[in-house]
This record gives C-alpha cells, sequence and structure tokens, in this order.
C-alpha cells in the first residue's frame, strides 16, 4: 500500500498496478481499480460521469490498461470530483473486481492545499497566490522507478555467475550507479519533506 498527495485541482491521477511473478512482469492480464471515498462509507466513484455514488454505477471498475509489461495504469482525469479535501482509497483487482478475493493491492490518495500562500506586498495590500515547486518527482513515479531499478538490479544478479570477468565488471559498476541513484532519491525526499513541513508552518 502506498500514500500519495495530490493538490486540491490535478490535471490527472495517473493509476498504475505492477503485476509481476517473481520479479518478473506479466502481461495478458485484464486488471481493474475502483475508488472509494474513505469520508464516506459505501461512496465509490463512477468512472462514467466522475460522479460519487453509493449505488447505480454505470462504471464503477474501471479497467487498466498495459503501458509496458507487467505496468498497467489508467490515467483519471478528477475534473469535478474533487472539490474539498479528501481521502480516497484506490482497490486494484487482478479481475474485472466485484469481489473481495482478487484485490490485490491498495493505495491512498490525498487531496488538499500543498501548495505555501505567499503575500504580495506594495499596492496597499496584495493577492495570495500559490507558490509551486517545479521539478519535483512524486512519490507515485519514485515508487515506481525504485522498484524498476530494483527488478533490474535482481536480474543483474541472476547473470553475474554466467558472463565473463570484463563483462562482470561492467554490472558491478552499473549496480554502483543504481545504488547512487537511490541515495539520490532518497535525499530528494529528505528536501521534499522539509518543504512541505515549512509549508505548514507558514
Amino acid at each position: 500500500m502506498a500514500d500519495y498527495g495530490y493538490s486540491l485541482t490535478p490535471e490527472e491521477v495517473v493509476l498504475s498496478l505492477w503485476i509481476k511473478n517473481d520479479s518478473y512482469p506479466l502481461t495478458g492480464r485484464t486488471p481493474t481499480v475502483a475508488l472509494r471515498q474513505l469520508e464516506n462509507t459505501g461512496t465509490y466513484l463512477d468512472f462514467s460521469n466522475n460522479t460519487w455514488k453509493t449505488v447505480g454505477w454505470v462504471t464503477r471498475y474501471q479497467t487498466l490498461t498495459s503501458a509496458v509489461d507487467g505496468l498497467y495504469n489508467y490515467e483519471w482525469l478528477p475534473t469535478g470530483a474533487i472539490t474539498t479535501a479528501r481521502t480516497i482509497e484506490a482497490i486494484y483487482f487482478n479481475t474485472g473486481g466485484t469481489t473481495t478475493t482478487a484485490q490485490v493491492a491498495t493505495d491512498t490518495l490525498r487531496f488538499y492545499n500543498i501548495n505555501p500562500i505567499v503575500s504580495v506586498a506594495g499596492g496597499g495590500g496584495g493577492k495570495g497566490s500559490s507558490t509551486v515547486i517545479q521539478g519535483v518527482w512524486t512519490k507515485k513515479e519514485k515508487d515506481k522507478l525504485f522498484d524498476t531499478l530494483q527488478d533490474i538490479e535482481n536480474n543483474l544478479e541472476k547473470v553475474v555467475s554466467k558472463v565473463g570477468a570484463e563483462a562482470n565488471k561492467h554490472i558491478l559498476d552499473l549496480k554502483n550507479n543504481i545504488k547512487e541513484l537511490n541515495t539520490l532519491f532518497n535525499l530528494t525526499d529528505e528536501v521534499t519533506d522539509e518543504l512541505r513541513e515549512f509549508s505548514r508552518k507558514i
């Protein structure tokens, strides 16, 4: 389970599910996703018209499509569905849904104002404006990258014993580069957390 934060007006939310077996991606699957409001028991999104309902859904289980081998996505455009701060659970199924036994993963999606408000001085007072931090990876994007890097590292381990000394050196160099990438993204997480804490204090 992962926990993701979004602004109140995101352009899109990518709902993603990795399906693997022993680190190998599985293709040809038809997973689905349902969105449930945690604040309102029994309220699920109807993907057909982007409204929350307790009964009468046209599309309660949205099919994910294959992005790359093993990764299935659906790009949800939440226009009109998110108007106030709320918490949503994304429930993923390895079939068409409808049964709890088919449920394979969940994500928590939190929508709130994550940008600090900055006052504009001069002219007898100014209007507030949102400060947007550009170039910061979302947690979901980093999680996907970490999963991919881990898969690469695991597969490298399997071939190390089958190659010569020169190729083995290149593989070890690549593994070191992967570890350096992980360290870099961990530092990025720390900076992002500090910026969010600064935002809350403001």
